[in-house]
């Protein structure tokens, strides 16, 4: 999985499949150690993807690294 620029918009084919992997992460589904790495990767350079992922998972899962 390709990772897009902190200026560019969240496709809709990214922000689809944070949803999907913030989801399963909350109900304890499985998710795996490369979904992790590419959702983390993400959200270090795409601050839409970081809000999304944000909202969806804090303040349970995200810290807040300022």
């Amino acid at each position: 999985m390709l990772v897009e620029t902190c200026d560019e918009m969240l496709s809709t084919k990214y922000r689809l499949e944070l949803v999907d992997i913030c989801c399963r992460i909350k109900s304890e589904s499985v998710v795996t150690l490369d979904e992790r790495m590419w959702m983390n990767k993400l959200i270090s350079h795409n601050l839409q993807a970081k809000e999304l992922v944000s909202s969806l998972l804090c303040p349970d899962f995200i810290e807040d690294k300022k």
